[in-house]
C-alpha cells in the first residue's frame, strides 16, 4: 500500500467515525449534524528534500477543537484549545451590524438539529425567536462552563487504519522514506 491510498483510506475512515454514534458522558451522540465536517476532510502529501510529510486536514476552522475538545472553565478535558474566564463564550461565526452575535452558531445547529424547547417546568413551549435565542445563551454558557469533549475521529482513524494493515507506525514511516528515497535516486 502506497502512502497516497493509506491517506485516502485514513479520510475515508475519519469521514465513518464522524457518522458514526458513540456514547459521550452517558449520551449518545453523532459528531456532526449537518455532514459539512465530514465533507471538508482531506490530506495532502508533501514529498520534499526526499522527506514525506502528511497533512490531515479540514476546510472548517472547528474541526480542530472537536479533534482535541476544548476545555471548559469548570472541567477540564486535557485540551490544548480552552474557553477563558471573561472571554468570549464560543467562537461567533458572524458579525451583525458590527457586533458579534455569540450565540449565532449555536442558534444554526439548533435549526439543523431539530430541537423542541422546554420551559423551566419541563413543558414544551412555542419556538420563538426570543426563546431560541435564549436557549442558545444557555447552550454558551454550559459549554463555556463544562467545555467540550474530545471526539478524535482523525487520530482515531489513523491508528485503526495502521492496525488493519498490521503496520506498526514505526515500520511504516521508514517504509514511506525508503520508497520516497527511492523515487529520487531513479
Amino acid at each position: 500500500m502506497n502512502i497516497q491510498d493509506w491517506s485516502k483510506e485514513v479520510v475515508e475512515q475519519a469521514q465513518r467515525n464522524i457518522g458514526a454514534f458513540r456514547t459521550v458522558n452517558g449520551k449518545r451522540r453523532r459528531i456532526s449534524s449537518s455532514g459539512a465536517l465530514k465533507e471538508s476532510l482531506g490530506y495532502l502529501v508533501i514529498e520534499k528534500n526526499g522527506k514525506i510529510s502528511i497533512a490531515f486536514k479540514s476546510k472548517l476552522f472547528y474541526a480542530a477543537f472537536i479533534q482535541s475538545g476544548v476545555n471548559g472553565t469548570e472541567i477540564n478535558h486535557g485540551s490544548i484549545y480552552s474557553f477563558k474566564e471573561g472571554g468570549k463564550m464560543i467562537p461567533t461565526g458572524n458579525v451583525k451590524g458590527g457586533t458579534s452575535d455569540e450565540t449565532w452558531g449555536i442558534r444554526k445547529w439548533m435549526r439543523e438539529k431539530p430541537m423542541r424547547l422546554r420551559d423551566k417546568s419541563g413543558s414544551y413551549i412555542k419556538a420563538t425567536e426570543k426563546a431560541k435565542r435564549s436557549a442558545a445563551f444557555a447552550i454558551a454558557i454550559s459549554l463555556k462552563k463544562k467545555g467540550i469533549a474530545p471526539m478524535p475521529f482523525m487520530s482515531e482513524a489513523i491508528m485503526d487504519t495502521m492496525d488493519k494493515h498490521g503496520i506498526p507506525l514505526a515500520d511504516f514511516i521508514e517504509d514511506a522514506m525508503s520508497n520516497s528515497l527511492k523515487k529520487y535516486k531513479k
